[in-house]
């Protein structure tokens, strides 16, 4: 994705300062998804992130429930356009592919098994 005007999608993001306090005596604060595709009520959650970037606590459980509740999710890291490593999140459990695992075609391949399977 191309973001064709920077400075209005920086001002589109939300403060979540708003809801400070409504989570009670927690740390807890909203999370995002970078993307999510819906097909026959199946759903993909898709994350990206840059190498060297650990996947929080948080993050990890939200993810782990999505899947849980049968969703399946795509956590990815990349680095110079190069995924490095990929963990794929079902109901049956979370598989690790480390950097001799990983590649975009392999990215490929376990999103359009899918979409084949939604």
């Amino acid at each position: 994705m191309t973001i064709e005007n920077l400075e209005a999608y920086v001002d589109s993001l939300p403060d979540w300062a708003i809801l400070d306090g409504c989570f009670g005596n927690t740390m807890i604060k909203p999370s995002d998804i970078d993307g999510v595709i819906e097909r026959n009520g199946n759903c993909l959650f898709l994350e990206h992130k840059r190498r060297g970037v650990p996947l929080k606590e948080g993050q990890r459980r939200l993810f782990q429930a999505l899947a849980r509740q049968g969703n399946t999710v795509i956590v990815y890291w990349e680095s110079d356009d190069v995924i490095t490593r990929i963990v794929l999140m079902t109901c049956n459990g979370v598989e690790t592919r480390g950097p001799a695992e990983s590649s975009l075609e392999i990215l490929r391949s376990i999103v359009e098994w899918w979409f084949a399977h939604a």
